[in-house]
């Protein structure tokens, strides 16, 4: 079984003079940001005088006018570009504010909050776009010198990442009089975020049969436990129902002292779940009207919420409604541990017909599927996976051996043509030269 670690690509966005940084293996620079202050003088509340300063002061000053005081938060902008709202699983900011003088004015309560910044520079306009808190955090000077925060706001990003921000804002707001505070321009508050890869969704083991249900649950996960399994009708009665969100679910049962498992699919709006890739789903039934919905537990385990995505690859339903074919792969996130859970379910799944040969599954071998076979190899799946010509379920040296014996095929041919000696020997060349540069361009470990 092909088992990919480290399913996360994690993106830490560190803001030091406007550095940003993307962390995989290693930190390689991105974009650049901002920081500063933004200074709002509400004396005259129908025409506020502004300023914007470099140094990030915390401030608020009351003017000792009945309708005014002056307000200076620091604010600092992120680029996140390039993230995938639906993907996005967690938006940790991270730091710690400094007093500014040791004055004991009271408890000093600081206010964040986070915005759609258009281009990622800090300007007098941003002091008046609609903000949405995320948290925030209190100290107590002179005993309390600094605080540290962390705040976890996905929720919110995902939904001003969704709305075409390139970059996001966060600002710091004070609430107390006379109670200045700053960041300090050394140790610059942190945006982590991380976001689920590109569908993974042929991580979860194969199943024997057309009926069936296996997941390969991650060391920390919690429904699963961490491990993998693979139930047929074999060990228990599987049973599937279309749900109040038009979509399909599922209960495996083992009988006494055997295990027991239910999942929940739904397309977003109530739409019928038909096949396709469905991102950014949270838990079924309290997702949102535009978000997919998915649900697996089971053995007493389950989750209040939850992020996921899932591949729909065949639903069929009869004139009632009824389920008469089912089959999907999803990736359910556990919260707590950030580790994921891959599943596939399948009912009444008709064993594909495979074209010997025909490692892209376009009806014909051609050279195209000598290239199929070096992409994907190394993958383990199902039998007919892309790459796997053989149909052992493997992308190994033996589908290039494949590709050559059925060169020329079709799909619904009576025979498999035999090539010509010279056209043989070609092919034979052409497979040692994949070959050699297989083993010379080993870093390739599995499809992404």
């Amino acid at each position: 079984m092909h088992k990919q670690t480290g399913i996360f690509t994690t993106i830490i966005v560190s803001t030091f003079l406007g550095i940003a940084t993307f962390v995989k293996a290693e930190p390689v620079p991105v974009s650049h940001t901002d920081v500063g202050a933004i200074v709002v003088d509400f004396s005259d509340p129908f025409n506020p005088i502004t300023s914007v300063g470099s140094t990030p002061f915390i401030y608020y000053r009351d003017n000792s006018s009945p309708s005014g005081a002056e307000i200076s938060s620091a604010v600092m902008s992120f680029d996140v570009t390039g993230f995938n709202p639906d993907r996005l699983f967690s938006a940790v900011l991270d730091g710690t504010i400094y007093v500014n003088n040791s004055l004991d004015t009271g408890v000093r309560q600081i206010d964040i909050f986070a915005f759609g910044n258009d281009n990622g520079l800090i300007e007098i306009s941003d002091a008046f776009l609609p903000l949405t808190s995320i948290g925030g955090t209190a100290y107590h000077p002179p005993a309390d010198t600094s605080v540290p925060f962390n705040v976890d706001f996905a929720d919110v990003a995902r939904a001003i990442i969704r709305d075409g921000a390139t970059h996001l804002g966060i600002s710091f707001i004070p609430e107390n009089l006379q109670a200045p505070s700053v960041l300090s321009s050394s140790d610059l508050p942190t945006l982590t975020i991380e976001q689920i890869p590109d569908s993974q969704f042929n991580l979860a083991p194969p199943i024997p049969g057309p009926t069936g249900l296996s997941f390969l649950s991650e060391p920390g996960e919690f429904v699963g436990a961490g491990q993998t399994e693979v139930y047929t009708p074999a060990d228990g009665g599987f049973s599937f129902t279309r749900n109040y969100d038009n979509g399909v679910s599922f209960n495996y049962n083992g009988g006494i002292g055997g295990d027991w498992w239910s999942g929940d699919f739904a397309a977003p709006f109530e739409a019928e779940l038909t096949p396709g890739i469905y991102t950014g789903a949270t838990r079924f039934p309290f997702q949102e009207p535009e978000e997919p919905g998915l649900d697996f537990g089971g053995n007493g385990r389950g989750l209040n919420t939850l992020t996921g995505e899932f591949e729909v690859l065949l639903a069929e339903y009869a004139l009632n409604g009824d389920v008469l074919r089912f089959h999907a792969y999803f990736t359910q996130i556990d919260p707590e541990s950030g580790a994921p859970l891959y599943g596939q379910i399948r009912y009444n799944v008709p064993e594909p017909v495979l074209l010997p040969g025909d490692a892209n599954r376009d009806g014909v071998v051609s050279a195209d599927d000598y290239g199929s076979v070096q992409l994907n190899f190394g993958d383990t799946g199902d039998p007919g996976i892309l790459g796997d010509a053989n149909g052992d379920g493997v992308v190994s040296a033996d589908d290039y051996g494949s590709v050559q014996l059925n060169f020329g095929a079709t799909a619904g041919m009576g025979g498999v043509p035999v090539p010509e000696p010279a056209t043989l020997s070609l092919l034979a060349i052409g497979g040692l030269v994949l070959l050699r540069r297989r083993r010379f361009d080993g870093a390739h470990h599995g499809r992404k």
